[in-house]
C-alpha cells in the first residue's frame, strides 16, 4: 500500500470517529440504501459474537468499541488496541457508561510497531481490519495474532461481505474514495469477503474458521489456529 494512501486512511478514520457509528443503522458509507438491514445484521452478530470471547481478550482496531456492550461481560480484563486517538476518545465514552474501567486496557498503537505479550490471550476480535491490508500486511498480521493467543485461544473476524448486490456499487478489491458528512473525501483501500475468502484464510494460516453469519452487509467467522 503507497504510503500516502495509508496516511489518507488513517486521516479518514481519525476525522470519522464522532460519526462512526452511524454504519451500525444504515448511515455513512453504507452500501445498501437500507437502514433495517444494518440493524437487523447488526443485531445477529451481536448475539453470537459473545459465544467466542472469554477470559483475557483483545480487541484489535476497536475502534470506538461499539461491540464492548455485547461482550464485555464475558471477559475478565479487556485489552482495546487502536491507531487513532480519536476513535480510542469515542472507545472511552462507552467504558465510562459500561463501568468497566478497571478490566479496560487501552493501547494507542500500530500493531506492526508496538509488539504485544506472547501466548497471553484467551481470545481476540478482528472488526473491519484486515480488510485494509495488502498481502503482506495480512501474512504478518496473522503470524502476530497466532502468537499472541494462548494455545486454542479463539479468534473472530467480522467484516464486509461480498455479494451480487454489492459488486453493482462497488468493486471486491482495491481503492475506495469515502466521503465524510462535511463533504470531505478521502481514499482507503478496502476488501470485500465471501465464503470463500474466508475458507481461504483458513488454508494460508493454518486455522479452523468457521463462518459463524454471512449476511448482505457483514461476514463474521470463529476460528482457532491448529
Amino acid at each position: 500500500m503507497e504510503q500516502d494512501v495509508k496516511q489518507s486512511q488513517y486521516q479518514y478514520y481519525e476525522e470519522r470517529a464522532p460519526e462512526y457509528d452511524e454504519i451500525y443503522s444504515g448511515g455513512g458509507p453504507a452500501t445498501m440504501s437500507e437502514p433495517d438491514l444494518y440493524v437487523r445484521e447488526t443485531k445477529a452478530v451481536s448475539d453470537l459474537i459473545p459465544k467466542h470471547i472469554r477470559g483475557n481478550h483483545i480487541d484489535i482496531a476497536c475502534g470506538t468499541g461499539y461491540w464492548l456492550p455485547c461482550y464485555h461481560h464475558k471477559c475478565s480484563n479487556i485489552t482495546l488496541v487502536d491507531q487513532s486517538p480519536a476513535v480510542l476518545a469515542e472507545c472511552r465514552k462507552k467504558i465510562d457508561s459500561l463501568g468497566i474501567k478497571n478490566k479496560v486496557n487501552i493501547m494507542q498503537a500500530n500493531l506492526f510497531n508496538h509488539p504485544l505479550p506472547k501466548n497471553s490471550y484467551d481470545s481476540a476480535m478482528v472488526g473491519f481490519l484486515i480488510s485494509h491490508f495488502d498481502e503482506g500486511e495480512e501474512q504478518s498480521f496473522f503470524d502476530m495474532l497466532k502468537s499472541i493467543l494462548k494455545p486454542n485461544g479463539y479468534f473472530i473476524i467480522l467484516d464486509s461481505s461480498w455479494t451480487a448486490e454489492r459488486a453493482e456499487v462497488r468493486n471486491k478489491n482495491g481503492l475506495q474514495t469515502r466521503t465524510l458528512n462535511d463533504g470531505r473525501e478521502f481514499t482507503i483501500i478496502k476488501h470485500y469477503f465471501d465464503h470463500n475468502d474466508i475458507v481461504n484464510l483458513a488454508s494460508r494460516y493454518d486455522a479452523d474458521i468457521e463462518v459463524l453469519f454471512e449476511g448482505r452487509a457483514y461476514i463474521l467467522a470463529a476460528g482457532k489456529f491448529r
